[in-house]
């Protein structure tokens, strides 16, 4: 790559820019000053292996980022995302960009997020999002969780779904329409919030109804509960939709796949209880809790 940076030429049409390269993954040499020798405006840049320099963008067009797999710490990139206010998308899987002394900013455009963890949440302001992706370690430190009006998505890997920080967000963003995760613990606890539809429930220990607006529940991954309590859930709540299964949002599915899945999820799918056989393409067979029947789901 040294040989091809920065990249020569008048590339002021240029749209896209990928770089899949470890060529200065884990050095410790710098990296190159920039990538382009002219200034470009990008709409979509995806970053995996790599920690390149970004001073030669123009952020005032940039709808997409991508930053996969980048360990190393980059003051600069946190500088260059805030200042990114044309964001719709923005996924950075597996690195945390800011620290605690991080000033706030606004993404005041962004719909998709796909993050590590929730400093994201807590230094940026997003009033657009509507889909949020947390990827989660353990107990990750939590200093404040904003109220998003906009979030109808959300999907947890790798989490608690009972911890004090996933329960203040459920509690919070009530327009949750879709609930999708992969790997968590507690989700025999999380149902019991869910079947407490009244405020004075004894098991209703937020005080308000959980997710009023839920009509979709994704359950992927062990550890998984008994099929009983998702159906004892279909039965409070007759206009929800549960699928389930073993197989994992992680690991498998990359972050663009995990997009498009979640970009075709129907709002107003077929109510009841679904085994989910293969996520990729959302196939689920409906079961009948009472005739012990299995029908194939429209899904499919």
């Amino acid at each position: 790559m040294r040989d091809f940076l920065p990249l020569p030429g008048n590339l002021c049409r240029l749209t896209e820019f990928t770089c899949l390269s470890g060529a200065y993954f884990g050095s410790s040499e710098p990296a190159p000053p920039f990538i382009f020798a002219e200034r470009v405006s990008l709409r979509k840049l995806i970053l995996e292996g790599s920690r390149l320099s970004l001073d030669s963008i123009n952020v005032q067009d940039l709808e997409d980022i991508r930053l996969i797999q980048v360990y190393d710490e980059r003051p600069k990139g946190t500088a260059f995302i805030s200042r990114c206010h044309s964001l719709t998308t923005l996924i950075i899987t597996d690195s945390i960009l800011f620290g605690p002394e991080q000033p706030p900013f606004t993404l005041p455009n962004l719909t998709y997020l796909d993050t590590r963890g929730f400093t994201m949440l807590e230094v940026a302001h997003t009033p657009r999002i509507q889909t949020l992706i947390l990827r989660l370690r353990g107990d990750e430190s939590v200093v404040r969780l904003p109220s998003l009006p906009a979030l109808t998505t959300l999907c947890v890997i790798h989490g608690d779904v009972i911890s004090e920080a996933i329960t203040i967000l459920l509690a919070l963003n009530t327009g949750i329409r879709r609930l999708m995760l992969s790997e968590c613990d507690g989700i025999s606890d999380l149902l019991r919030l869910l079947k407490a539809d009244s405020p004075g429930s004894a098991a209703n220990t937020l005080g308000t109804v959980l997710l009023p607006s839920l009509g979709l529940l994704q359950v992927c991954g062990p550890p998984i509960p008994d099929a009983d309590g998702f159906h004892a859930l279909c039965a409070r709540r007759p206009s929800l939709r549960i699928e389930y299964g073993h197989r994992f949002l992680s690991g498998y599915i990359t972050a663009d796949e995990l997009k498009e899945i979640i970009e075709e999820l129907r709002q107003n799918d077929e109510p009841g209880v679904f085994r989910l056989h293969g996520f990729e393409r959302r196939v689920a067979v409906r079961e009948d809790d009472n005739a012990g029947r299995q029908t194939a789901s429209a899904d499919a």
